[in-house]
């Protein structure tokens, strides 16, 4: 089971960086498969079936991402005082659900679907308390993960040279968001210790200290 948010966040941003390059019914399909399965992510975070009851009484699927939030909403913005919260919650949920699977997909379907996929998914981030106002990340925690980023691209190009390595290969080996992702190897690009080549969309290693040691006395 899933114990963060990474995944989510990972998808949704592979799902807005489609949305931006999409020219075709297939691609905006795709922006589609993306939501649902950053809606299957953040279900299997949240929903826990002695909590959160179906008022079908049926029993949601793995990848059943509707009925599970349907069924976490119902529970955790149960009452009078949460009508409003429970209507644009289940609203954004059921347009987010029937735009994925719209078998004729226009760039309007796309952009809504990313954009109500991305609503709901803040919405139950903040009722279930995983999510609430973004916080300046420190210094100090970009500069970990600059070295960890670092780190992983000098192991994966031990004994290989010119190497070089995609935005969604590091996130993957990371766990982590673009958004956590972006200013750590930005941190890098300045210490020039990487450096990120915008024809191909990779980012390569820069030589060591002692690489260049080895350059200059031949």
């Amino acid at each position: 089971m899933i114990t963060d948010w990474a995944k989510v966040d990972r998808t949704l941003d592979e799902a807005r960086s489609r949305l931006a390059e999409a020219k075709t019914e297939e691609q905006f399909q795709a922006v589609g498969l993306l939501c649902r399965e950053a809606l299957i992510s953040v279900a299997q975070v949240v929903y826990d079936p002695t909590r959160h009851p179906s008022a079908d009484e049926v029993a949601p699927s793995e990848t059943d991402a509707k009925r599970k939030l349907d069924a976490y909403l119902n529970a955790e913005l149960a009452g009078s005082s949460n009508e409003a919260a429970r209507r644009h919650a289940k609203a954004a949920l059921d347009l987010a659900n029937d735009l994925q699977h719209r078998r004729t997909a226009t760039l309007r379907d796309a952009a809504l679907c990313a954009e109500a996929t991305t609503s709901t998914i803040n919405i139950i981030g903040i009722v279930s308390g995983k999510r609430g106002p973004e916080r300046p990340v420190s210094h100090d925690a970009v500069v970990e993960l600059a070295d960890r980023v670092e780190t992983v691209m000098r192991t994966a190009a031990l004994g290989r040279s010119g190497i070089a390595f995609p935005a969604d290969w590091l996130l993957s080996q990371l766990d982590v968001s673009t958004s956590e992702l972006k200013p750590a190897v930005k941190y890098l690009e300045r210490e020039k210790r990487i450096f990120y080549d915008p024809l191909t969309g990779l980012y390569g290693l820069s030589p060591m200290p002692w690489d260049h040691r080895r350059s200059d006395t031949g």
